[in-house]
């Protein structure tokens, strides 16, 4: 090995030049076939962090992604049970009533009726209660014809109440008043089985005469006595016609003698409402002395 300071050759073993003392600088030598292995493992070791590394930033996106999906999965299922209790909720009778009895309280009676009918479609076991909060629409109304005829609804149900059956027949009865329709509520009294009704609104129902005489045959003259149960007026004919106000008028006893009578009689009461029609007859035979 020269120095390279002079120039002079140094023994080997030499730390320094024994002609100028220079101190010699060890370079150890250095393979390239050992660099190059070097080199490739550092690229492996680099290459392996790098995949692991992205091993570990996709594994990260992917279970964001999961969570991402399972967060917007979740709030459709929550948005599509909301929607579907909106529309059962909408779609129910108790919605439908909750909304006709605010349109009551706003005085907008023909959108309550509206909400009425749906709920009565919907639940068609609850109808009475349904055509009682109708009726009080329509009459707020004005009288329409449906108010008249959920009314009559009402007295022809077999599940009315005793008290729904007598505010119906109480509203129908003032409504057939107003009209002067009195011929019309003797007809609906008389076809009420109601005794509670009958006596409550008697004074608008008129019923047949009452003949104090079996109809039939008789052997002797018999004063015909004839009654009206309310204190009406009675009016008769003998000659098979229609009785009318223009008839004869029953005032006391009618004694029949010997022949043959037919009596056509009704009671007509203060509203001008007549009866139903009473036929009897009686023949008065005497015996041959």
């Amino acid at each position: 090995m020269k120095c390279k300071k002079c120039g002079a050759e140094i023994p080997d073993g030499n730390l320094y030049c024994e002609k100028c003392g220079e101190e010699i600088t060890i370079v150890p030598l250095f393979e390239p076939e050992l660099e190059t292995q070097i080199v490739e493992s550092l690229h492996r070791i680099s290459d392996e962090v790098s995949e692991q590394t992205a091993s570990l930033q996709y594994e990260n996106r992917r279970k964001k992604y999961h969570y991402l999906r399972l967060v917007i999965l979740m709030v459709l299922i929550s948005l599509i049970i909301g929607v579907l209790a909106l529309i059962y909720l909408i779609n129910s009778s108790l919605y439908q009533l909750n909304r006709a009895n605010s349109y009551i309280i706003e005085g907008d009676y023909e959108e309550a009726i509206n909400h009425f009918e749906q709920a009565l479609a919907k639940e068609p076991d609850n109808y009475i209660d349904i055509y009682m909060y109708m009726i009080d629409c329509y009459e707020k109304l004005g009288y329409d014809g449906q108010y008249e005829e959920y009314l009559l609804r009402v007295i022809s149900s077999p599940d009315k109440t005793e008290t729904q059956e007598f505010i119906a027949y109480s509203k129908l009865i003032q409504l057939y008043r107003e009209g002067n329709s009195f011929q019309t509520i003797n007809i609906l009294l008389k076809n009420c089985n109601s005794d509670k009704i009958k006596e409550q609104f008697k004074n608008y129902l008129v019923t047949v005469p009452v003949f104090h005489y079996e109809e039939g045959v008789y052997n002797e003259i018999i004063p015909l006595k004839i009654t009206s149960t309310e204190g009406y007026s009675i009016y008769y004919t003998l000659d098979g016609s229609e009785p009318t106000k223009e008839s004869l008028k029953y005032t006391e006893p009618i004694f029949l003698d010997n022949g043959f009578y037919e009596f056509r009689a009704v009671c007509m009461n203060d509203y001008g409402v007549y009866s139903d029609i009473i036929t009897k007859k009686y023949e008065i035979i005497f015996a041959d002395k």
